[in-house]
């Protein structure tokens, strides 16, 4: 323990580590005693319940969303409820339904027991969720079931995933495991656990009759036997959640624990039970050290959902809530296929899952619509232009969606806008550039792409929101996903990178030529003065690429044409297109003088002043423009430069707008529910908790802003279709 607490805080000394593990372990003097003091002692420090269902205390919410990398949810819940409600005495389905059902009906996160933002939702009937990938959104605990009633589909499935260097470098960093059949094997023995454990604490029967706990475990690994089903499921029946059956097992071990605090055997067959869980949550949920958007790709990739994710309608009720009132709207993303076919099935099972949620609803409905978006991929150097082979692959992805729009299909009105989402690092908006304006003319108008996200320095962050926000033609009412570098504080990022950084010189000559351009554009006088020192720094550097000198006018107006399809520039007979320069930029010599990679450092021309500035030079043209920020909480302090939410840049923000600084306007999402163990109303609940937490607001301020965020995202939702009113009239 003193070690994996040393992994995440190395600058404290010992001696306070060894006061805080005296405290944590005063009463626990044997492993039995973890479960049954331990964790209801830690669960403590975070849940209490109010009217039989457990929430977050409103102090400790956003320390909690931290700790759900660690402990998924649900184990920590239960410890609550069996602390506070005492061992099941009488009829265990009564147990079920009337001290867990209100906790774990349809999800285990719990939410802040905040009365300001309960009050809202209710006024409101939920909330908007305008940025949400819907693959990635299953959290843990419903994921797990999955793993041990289908250990085989989901070894497949990682086993697929492993091919991807990327997954092994995840599984290196997190793991010990480097072949996928041994988790394979680990759900195969955590299932002969489960089965073991609930006979065990049920009836005391011992079916595999090993006798001490090292004989089991030994046991375990040798019997062939699976055990699929949940041992619980026959005293609740089919109906029940994966979520009740799992905690009632829990229960029952927590109480036989209780009683027996000597039996090793279930106590440290229980701990390895655990221990397997452990070691999914963390290639479920991503770490709280898994800095920057290459970390978090992993997540995507690993493949541990693909199995849970095959359908929609567990998705839906997980992500409204166990009082199924936490959505009003949702817009979630799918990535759009090469035939209409293949979109329209996709789009249908998404509409199904919802209409599944509709259904269960007894009182407003939630309102869908979906968000096609393109993936960012890294550049395989094949064709005479950059990025040819994604280029043609866009090119039928967008012409499948022209047709599928063309059909005027029920499914095709529920595609409301555009995305482009994965790593900034892998692909510019440029190549974007010609799908998005194409899909513009054939009527799908609505804008939307992930930049500023994740950069190498803050410059280039800034860049990639301006070159999306100009390439794309982004109009008023379009959005930028995340926006990062333009809210991040500086010197906490100076302080996460260190003083100097490596960077591709085609990268920092970029970042120059926008930033001469950006000054110029808008003639911010603050930062006038460096034009001289910028020309020359971009005279010297574009000599290390071009083979010909060109003035700093023709580099910005041929960095300014990369949103044109290359082709067109190559025929074109324009004299006063910098032809040379952009074709040079995509010839193989151009692209591998360009890779050379050097040191620079951070504060290289502009100091935290001026970066500063430059960040508020952005969000003065979103605002000019009318371009919304789509801001996602939890995602946004765990991939970006923060070390908790009390740095989360929307403050940043919100102060600026205080002191009359042009700041756009701003929206929330979740951007990947499961990956981030979150749901709406928990982003907006951290927000608030952040604000009068951490920045010390009074409740009435917190809630005025909340309430504009609110606002913010009834008025630039692209379009909302209610689905059961559609579909269901449909068909």
């Amino acid at each position: 323990m003193l070690l994996k607490v040393r992994e995440q805080g190395y600058s404290v000394p010992d001696h306070y580590y060894r006061l805080g593990i005296e405290y944590s372990f005063s009463d626990v003097d044997e492993l039995s005693r973890l479960f049954t003091t331990g964790l209801p002692k830690l669960a403590d420090e975070y849940l209490e319940i109010h009217e039989g269902q457990v929430f977050v205390k409103g102090e400790r919410m956003n320390d909690w969303q931290l700790l759900l990398p660690q402990i998924p949810p649900l184990l920590l819940v239960t410890m609550k409820i069996w602390k506070d409600s005492g061992p099941i005495v009488s009829d265990i389905v009564d147990y079920a339904y009337r001290d867990m059902l209100p906790s774990v009906k349809r999800t285990a996160i719990p939410s802040a027991f905040l009365p300001e933002m309960q009050t809202l939702k209710e006024e409101i009937n939920g909330f908007d969720d305008l940025h949400i990938h819907l693959n990635g959104a299953v959290e843990t605990d419903l994921a797990w079931y999955d793993f041990l009633r289908h250990p085989e589909v989901v070894y497949q499935e990682i086993s697929r995933a492993c091919r991807n260097d990327k997954v092994k470098e995840q599984l290196g960093q997190l793991t010990d495991i480097s072949d996928p059949i041994e988790f394979y094997h680990l759900f195969c023995i955590a299932g002969r656990i489960r089965e073991w454990l609930f006979q065990k604490v049920t009836n005391g029967n011992d079916i595999f009759d090993f006798g001490s706990f090292e004989n089991l475990l030994s046991g375990l690994v040798k019997i062939k036997e699976t055990f699929k089903e949940h041992p619980v499921k026959p005293i609740l029946g089919d109906g029940a959640s994966p979520l009740i059956l799992e905690g009632l097992l829990y229960v029952k071990i927590l109480d036989y624990l209780s009683a027996r605090p000597h039996d090793e055997a279930v106590a440290g067959a229980f701990h390895y039970y655990l221990l397997i869980l452990g070691i999914c949550n963390r290639l479920l949920v991503q770490q709280t050290d898994a800095f920057g958007f290459e970390q978090f790709q992993k997540y995507t990739s690993n493949n541990f959902r693909e199995f849970s994710e095959r359908t929609y309608p567990q998705r839906f009720m997980q992500l409204a809530g166990n009082d199924l009132h936490n959505i009003r709207h949702i817009e979630g993303r799918f990535s759009p296929k090469t035939s209409v076919d293949d979109n329209t099935a996709i789009i249908k099972k998404i509409v199904d899952g919802c209409i599944f949620l509709d259904q269960n609803k007894r009182d407003s409905k939630i309102s869908l619509s979906l968000i096609a978006h393109f993936i960012k991929r890294s550049e395989h150097h094949k064709g005479n232009f950059r990025f040819s082979g994604l280029r043609n692959d866009l090119d039928k992805r967008t012409d499948a969606l022209i047709a599928l729009r063309n059909t005027n299909s029920s499914y095709a009105k529920m595609v409301t806008g555009v995305d482009a989402a994965a790593s900034e690092f892998d692909t510019p908006p440029e190549v974007f550039a010609p799908s998005f304006r194409r899909l513009r003319k054939h009527g799908l108008s609505h804008y939307t792409y992930h930049a500023g996200e994740d950069f190498f320095h803050i410059l280039s962050g800034l860049r990639a929101i301006y070159e999306a926000i100009e390439f794309l033609d982004m109009r008023a009412g379009d959005r930028i996903g995340h926006a990062t570098a333009a809210g991040v504080d500086v010197r906490i990022w100076k302080q996460n990178v260190g003083d100097r950084l490596w960077m591709r010189i085609e990268d920092y000559l970029d970042d120059l030529v926008f930033a001469y351009h950006l000054i110029t554009k808008m003639k911010e006088r603050e930062l006038e003065p460096f034009l001289p020192g910028i020309a020359l720094r971009i005279e010297k550097y574009a000599s290390r690429i071009y083979p010909v000198k060109y003035s700093v006018s023709e580099l910005i107006e041929a960095w300014l044409l990369r949103k044109e399809r290359p082709e067109s520039l190559l025929s074109s007979n324009n004299p006063n297109i910098p032809k040379q320069i952009c074709l040079y930029y995509h010839s193989k010599e151009g692209r591998e003088k360009g890779k050379e990679i050097r040191a620079f450092d951070v504060y290289d021309l502009f100091g935290e002043k001026e970066l500063v500035c430059f960040q508020k030079l952005i969000l003065k043209v979103m605002h000019q423009k009318q371009i919304v920020i789509e801001t996602l909480p939890t995602s946004n302090v765990i991939i970006g430069h923060h070390h908790d939410f009390s740095t989360y840049h929307l403050y940043n923000w919100y102060r600026w707008s205080k002191e009359d600084i042009m700041v756009p306007a701003i929206v929330v999402g979740t951007d990947d529910a499961g990956i981030f163990a979150t749901n709406i109303y928990n982003e907006y609940c951290h927000i608030y908790c952040m604000l009068v937490f951490d920045k010390g607001l009074s409740p009435y301020e917190a809630m005025e802003y909340i309430e504009r965020l609110v606002h913010n995202a009834k008025v630039y939702a692209f379009h909302t279709t209610n689905p059961s009113k559609n579909m269901i009239n449909d068909h």
